[in-house]
């Protein structure tokens, strides 16, 4: 009588074949997905009894790691399946010892349904969010949290093609002891984030470790101190919103905003008004920009004045941490990501294929880390997508050609990337001028006019806006942080918001502090 063994081993002999799930590859797609958005710190939870799948896993994620060269940590292989035996407490029990094992971790890769329930219970039980404090990604082939969360990032194991491939492989006329895998897809969801990376490389910190207690705001305003503000210059959005929260934050704490100095995008200005604003000797400089690379000599010799040194948005990739204070940017990592995935998902499904993106010829790390993660959650994550090319500009003037010669090039073009509000609003009215408006648009970069084309054009589907306000609150803090002789991280990011036509109102205030634009 023909066999079918539905397990991960071969059949033993005889007129048999096994039929199986691709455990091994499966994992492999969950860790690279997470390695690949930065984390490091990762658990593998598994609910699975039969011993060698459990094997298949391990080989899986130590191979994954091996590659990468990273090194794998055995001890984060957690197996509750004989816990789930003994029941729920049984199970909450083992997974909440295993997390308060490793505090650090940042990502749950979750193998079986029931591991899955018992990863998101024991953080819900913990206070803890997915992605905002863990990232959680689900292997399973019956999907369990389908109702309560239908955006998990997840692999599927196959389950519809398991009853097909038993029924192919009995009615075959000759069993020839062969193992057929099926092979798992990858479906990202909004469960799992990109955690930032300093320059250096190392993580980089949450803003709420700026935050000052009660005690500490009552020393801060008690001394008064001063500070000054060095910005490339402002006209734009971005730059008006951090001024708008440094001011105010320096304002909640009775420092005293000596000088704002404006460069209007010369370096050689901005060098010349950081030499001037030291000659006022404030208590601490704040200076922010897209790109700082070329000032790195000035915040050099800055570092043996008495004036505390905060960089807001960008820091000299080789500048010593002895120079500054800290240096307040935004994820761009997870700006990115964010750009990408929604461009890529609502391409989907909209039944189209063809993406483009435009993207910033800066080699700066900030412009660097928001564009490549654009591009690769597209490449990793949404395979069925081509991309089709991608170019690059710097100065706004030269937008228009850009995406002009690159339309011509790929009229098939059907879903853009621009990381720039204003490219983008020059690229829609090329668009409109030429008739393709049925190229979906989606931008990093946030102003009013972008606003109203939500409310106008169905092709304009998002921003991923920094949050500037906050950025500038936070720069505050950190002036007032260093001066209290609190030790600071280096690198701390601020989360970026998506912003689409169905939230337009809601994320708007949130980030720009006004109601949004209406039609006009």
């Amino acid at each position: 009588m023909p066999t079918v063994f539905l397990s991960s081993t071969p059949p033993p002999a005889g007129n048999s074949c096994a039929v199986s799930f691709d455990y091994r590859q499966a994992v492999r797609m969950a860790l690279s997905h997470l390695i690949s958005r930065g984390h490091r710190e990762i658990t593998i939870l598994t609910s699975i009894h039969n011993i060698d799948v459990t094997e298949e896993i391990r080989a899986g994620a130590r191979a994954l790691f091996a590659d990468r060269g990273l090194e794998y940590w055995p001890s984060r292989f957690l197996n509750i399946a004989r816990a789930v035996e003994e029941g729920n407490e049984a199970a909450q029990a083992a997974v909440d010892a295993h997390f308060a094992r490793h505090p650090g971790l940042t990502a749950v890769v979750a193998a079986g349904t029931w591991a899955t329930v018992h990863a998101a219970a024991s953080l819900r039980r913990h206070g803890l969010d997915y992605p905002r404090d863990v990232s959680l990604v689900a292997m399973d082939g019956l999907y369990a949290m389908e109702e309560s969360r239908p955006d998990l990032t997840r692999v599927d194991l196959g389950a519809p093609q398991l009853a097909d491939a038993v029924v192919r492989a009995l009615i075959n006329e000759r069993m020839d002891e062969s193992r057929t895998l099926l092979l798992p897809s990858f479906l990202p969801g909004g469960s799992t984030r990109s955690l930032a990376r300093a320059p250096s490389g190392g993580p980089a910190a949450r803003p709420e470790l700026l935050e000052l207690s009660e005690d500490e705001l009552g020393r801060i305003r008690s001394h008064r101190f001063t500070a000054c503000i060095a910005l490339d210059g402002a006209g734009t959005m971005f730059s008006e919103l951090v001024l708008q929260g440094v001011r105010e934050s320096l304002a909640s704490l009775d420092m005293t905003l000596l000088e704002v100095a404006e460069a209007k995008g010369s370096v050689s200005m901005r060098d010349m008004q950081l030499q001037e604003l030291a000659r006022l000797a404030p208590d601490a400089i704040i200076s922010f920009s897209n790109d700082q690379t070329a000032l790195r000599d000035r915040f050099l010799a800055l570092s043996a004045e008495r004036s505390k040194l905060i960089l807001g948005v960008d820091v000299p990739p080789d500048l010593p941490e002895y120079a500054y204070a800290t240096c307040v940017a935004t994820n761009e990592t997870e700006k990115g990501r964010l750009a990408g995935r929604l461009l890529a998902s609502e391409m989907i499904r909209r039944g189209k294929r063809k993406i483009g993106f435009v993207c910033n010829a800066d080699i700066n790390f900030t412009a660097r880390q928001r564009d490549m993660s654009a591009i690769g959650t597209v490449t990793e994550d949404f395979p069925q997508l081509d991309i089709v090319f991608r170019k690059d500009f710097i100065r706004e003037q030269n937008a228009l050609s850009v995406v002009r010669d690159a339309l011509e090039a790929h009229p098939e073009t059907e879903g853009l990337y621009i990381f720039s509000a204003d490219a983008t609003l020059t690229a829609q009215k090329y668009l409109q001028s030429i008739g393709r408006e049925d190229i979906l648009l989606v931008t990093t970069q946030i102003n009013d006019e972008i606003a109203r084309l939500f409310l106008m054009n169905q092709n304009v589907i998002g921003i991923v806006s920094s949050q500037a306000y906050e950025m500038g609150r936070y720069l505050g803090l950190a002036a007032a942080s260093s001066l209290l002789g609190k030790h600071l991280p280096s690198y701390v990011v601020v989360e970026p918001v998506l912003i689409t036509a169905g939230n337009l109102e809601k994320s708007w205030v949130r980030t720009a502090r006004r109601r949004p634009p209406t039609k006009k």
